[in-house]
């Protein structure tokens, strides 16, 4: 995706999350059978993930389990990184925005 894409999509941004490891339980809630699209960004490497979900809430809570961080097929993508790095470096490294 281009920058000026992601320009874009960040015009429409409905509600903003920091740190997705201390929120998640809220994240979750917030989100629960919601459909939309989604933003994670990583603060520190500036990785950019979109994705989109008929079930936010659902999708959110795959992406905290031990399983789906586990496997090693995932074990390099955007987002298991950046909740990876979060429990090596104690610090907030992720911020996701929830699309209109």
């Amino acid at each position: 995706m281009k920058r000026n894409e992601i320009k874009h999509l960040i015009k429409n941004i409905e509600q903003c999350y920091i740190d997705l490891d201390t929120n998640k339980n809220i994240i979750i809630k917030e989100n629960n059978k919601k459909s939309g699209v989604y933003l994670i960004t990583n603060l520190i490497t500036s990785d950019i993930y979109v994705g989109s979900s008929v079930n936010l809430g659902r999708r959110f809570k795959s992406y905290f389990t031990i399983y789906h961080i586990s496997k090693p097929v995932r074990s390099n993508t955007i987002i298991n990184r950046a909740l990876l790095l979060k429990k090596k470096k104690k610090k907030i490294n992720t911020v996701m925005h929830i699309l209109k």
